[in-house]
């Protein structure tokens, strides 16, 4: 690593920014949280069980449209979400294909409909509030606006004590979200991956947990 490339990560908000991906990150967890909710509220949560939890279908059924979606990307506006949902019919579809796993007489066309037009409307509440957070002085003006903290923690595995970094990432906003949550309280680099990565790191020593 090279000096230039350090400074990315202080400099340049439109490439490596710790602090922007983690509230991309909160803004996808609601999102998949309303998307779960619209639908087993509109169409229950059997349906959706049939080789997985439905929360794990439904993820996954969400990501695979958002993938969908990328195909018929003609802008960059944000490297993680889609440029535009307009392309609902793939989701559509979808759906409707699990409905043959539901035996009451619905109109699930009519019923489909109004869950695509509910959660898009709080998608777009989402990335506005993303769009938003990108310009505010909350991000722009501060300097420091994440710390980084290492404390050595050992682990016992298969008898054997290994000796771990464990890193949390203080920021200044709230993630309720329990998955985000758990990957940040979890950050373990073993002790001889650190050295290792010190040993050839050419930086300003004084950045590199958080360029790690």
């Amino acid at each position: 690593m090279n000096e230039i490339n350090n400074k990315i990560i202080f400099k340049n908000k439109l490439n490596i920014d710790p602090i922007l991906e983690l509230y991309r990150g909160k803004i996808y967890c609601e999102i998949i949280k309303m998307f779960i909710v619209i639908i087993t509220q509109n169409l229950g949560s059997e349906i959706f069980c049939v080789k997985k939890s439905y929360p794990r279908t439904l993820t996954n059924l969400l990501s695979s449209w958002m993938f969908i979606l990328y195909s018929f990307e003609t802008t960059n506006n944000d490297p993680f979400f889609p440029d535009n949902f307009d392309n609902i019919m793939p989701l559509k579809i979808t759906l409707l294909d699990f409905c043959k796993y539901d035996n009451s007489n619905k109109d699930y066309n009519t019923i489909i409909d109004k869950i695509i037009n509910d959660f898009l409307i709080f998608v777009k509440k989402q990335i506005d509030k993303l769009n938003k957070y990108k310009i505010s002085p909350f991000y722009l003006n501060t300097k420091d606006n994440f710390q980084i903290i290492k404390k050595l923690f050992n682990q016992k595995r298969n008898e054997e004590s290994i000796s771990f970094y464990k890193f949390k990432i203080n920021i200044g906003f709230g993630i309720k979200d329990k998955r985000l949550i758990n990957i940040l309280d979890n950050i373990l680099i073993p002790i001889d991956v650190y050295n290792k990565l010190k040993k050839i790191y050419t930086g300003d020593i004084k950045n590199i947990d958080t360029i790690i």
